[in-house]
């Protein structure tokens, strides 16, 4: 079991310093240890540059009829007769512009996604969004998949959706088959909470293993945590309500002794824990606080990536329903099985709220931030 590095020094992390790198702290005499909780690299606003997206407006200068949004029926992206043949050996779709008679250039998904349901399945949005950001953390890393270690079927079913030769309809088929029961009728209705939906079958591997310590009579305990609900107070940044639920000591005094205040908290990771989710939807945290959401965590010397967030959209007539957000590259992809085409591109995290596929308008609140082991 290693040891890890003290910071923080007995003091909550201003809200000046979200964004920045946060190391751990000692609260009191309680010395917690903890590596890091960083968010570098990310943005510090919900409005993010995005490469151009080609969209049907005119041309500006001479020879043109009208100024600021051009002529008619030009643009700098397509001719009167039609995209480009460069564009369309892009790969990029073309759709009608606003203010333009020609169509304009939209970006395809950088990777395919799968859409909601399945042949035998229904409501697997709760599932949909773990399943795109793993999608999305292969694509930026091609080693992902073989970092998920165990051989135990969440682990397994996870690989197999990743690598598997079959079509991604298929794939998703078999990892709903492989980790769910049928109804009666031999179908999967995966209905429910996604914190139930998916933690509960992978608790071993998202188990962080926590010593407690007593610094007066020795008193020691040790027990694993695999449930991570942050509940964020009046005053607290999220990095450091992220810490507290992943370092807290799970005695308030010693069963011994009962002293309050000596205690140590020494943290360690298994062997076989490549994923920590984070349940964020008891603090209400809206999208657009998502940049302040660390990208990095590290216990122990080992380092989770952020890969996504996951999003609920409180339906309070309905049973809801969920979404999810990745960034990379000045890039936020946004994500709903339900939406066609179910992947976007968007410059601005306020645009979530205009996602919402039944235009009912619902809160949208962020519901779990998935973080994969990097080494």
């Amino acid at each position: 079991m290693s040891s890890i590095p003290h910071g923080f020094r007995g003091r909550r992390v201003p809200s000046s310093s979200r964004g920045s790198s946060i190391s751990t702290h000692d609260v009191a005499s309680t010395s917690t240890r903890f590596a890091s909780i960083q968010s570098a690299g990310k943005p510090t606003s919900g409005s993010v540059p995005l490469t151009p997206i080609l969209r049907g407006r005119g041309t500006r200068g001479r020879g043109t009829r009208g100024r600021g949004r051009g002529a008619r029926g030009t643009s700098t992206a397509t001719a009167a007769h039609g995209p480009s043949p460069e564009a369309l050996n892009s790969g990029e779709r073309p759709a009608r512009g606003r203010g333009s008679r020609g169509p304009r250039l939209v970006k395809p998904p950088p990777f395919e996604v799968p859409l909601w349901a399945g042949s035998n399945s229904t409501n697997t949005c709760t599932i949909d969004g773990f399943l795109t950001i793993m999608l999305g953390v292969k694509w930026k890393d091609e080693d992902f998949p073989y970092r998920l270690r165990g051989i135990d079927t969440f682990t397994s079913a996870c690989r197999t959706f990743l690598v598997g030769e079959d079509d991604l309809k298929v794939r998703k088929d078999k990892f709903i088959a492989s980790l769910y029961k049928p109804n009666e009728e031999g179908g999967f209705d995966l209905l429910g909470d996604e914190a139930y939906v998916i933690t509960d079958q992978c608790k071993s591997q998202t188990t962080i293993t926590v010593t407690y310590r007593c610094l007066s009579c020795g008193f020691n305990e040790t027990r694993p945590r695999y449930r991570f609900v942050v509940r964020m107070q009046r005053g607290d940044s999220i990095p450091s309500s992220m810490f507290d639920t992943i370092a807290k000591p799970f005695h308030s005094s010693c069963p011994q002794c009962l002293s309050k205040t000596k205690k140590d908290v020494v943290l360690s990771v298994p062997d076989d824990t490549w994923l920590l989710p984070l349940d964020l939807s008891q603090s209400n945290i809206d999208p657009t606080e998502i940049p302040r959401i660390p990208s990095k965590i590290t216990i122990a010397g080992t380092s989770f990536i952020l890969g996504g967030i996951t999003l609920f959209m409180d339906r309070k007539k309905t049973t809801g329903h969920y979404a999810c957000v990745m960034y990379k590259n000045k890039t936020w992809l946004y994500y709903d099985g339900m939406l066609d085409p179910p992947m976007k591109y968007i410059k601005n995290l306020a645009e979530i709220k205009r996602m919402d596929v039944l235009r009912l308008h619902d809160p949208t609140i962020c519901k779990i931030a998935y973080y994969f082991r990097a080494n």
